[in-house]
């Protein structure tokens, strides 16, 4: 083999693993993530929360539009977490924040967000869970007129066992009523109730202050 031929090799087989490195470094591209998790009503950063990262993947061509997990942590004793997440055709992702007396959190976040070179992050605050055991009797009965109607405000979760601003209506001289439900710890809820008697009204507003993963009680008698 001439010279020229050994160099025209030597050139060919540089470029071709010029080509392998190119290959192999997209492979290798990962983007960081790192977040806080914070209670705001008892004003602390919040340990050993589980973090759980997912994906809606492209797969072979096709978008489904399911999440599945890709990773999961927990957050250290300062409340932070991060995640070193690679390269990959993902329509959009999604982080669940779960930890035992707290509402979960799910937060969904756009593909172009994550995958950015200067890194990702997203901190968060979780509400820690009180509950509510709210009784409502009509110890009082006057006729069959008599009503009641409870109302809450400032209720700032949502779930189907949690309180809501729905006014809670009771009728007739036999009225009882008793549900336990949670709510936000460490807030003041403002409660007020109408009751109707002998065609008399008489409004009553008072505030509960819960506390954080713990029942109160609360009776309404009228």
């Amino acid at each position: 083999m001439s010279i020229k031929q050994k160099y025209r090799t030597l050139l060919i087989l540089i470029f071709l693993l010029s080509i392998i490195i190119s290959s192999c470094e997209k492979d290798e591209v990962s983007y960081d993530i790192t977040g806080k998790v914070y209670d705001p009503q008892l004003d602390k950063n919040v340990s050993d929360v589980k973090v759980v990262l997912r994906g809606s993947k492209v797969q072979y061509g096709i978008y489904n539009t399911a999440y599945i997990d890709l990773q999961n942590t927990k957050t250290s004793s300062d409340g932070t977490y991060s995640f070193e997440v690679p390269y990959e055709t993902v329509t959009g992702y999604r982080f669940y924040f779960q930890k035992e007396n707290y509402f979960d959190q799910l937060i969904d976040v756009n593909t172009d967000d994550i995958q950015q070179t200067d890194g990702y992050r997203l901190d968060i605050d979780l509400i820690p869970i009180a509950y509510l055991d709210l009784t409502i009797k009509n110890t009082s009965p006057q006729g069959s007129d008599d009503e009641i109607r409870v109302r809450m405000t400032n209720i700032n979760v949502q779930c189907k066992d949690c309180w809501n601003t729905e006014t809670i209506i009771g009728e007739g001289p036999m009225f009882s009523y008793k549900r336990k439900a949670m709510l936000t710890g460490e807030k003041d809820i403002l409660i007020n109730w109408v009751v109707k008697k002998g065609g008399q009204q008489h409004v009553y507003n008072d505030t509960i202050h819960t506390h954080a993963f713990k029942t109160i009680t609360y009776d309404i008698n009228y």
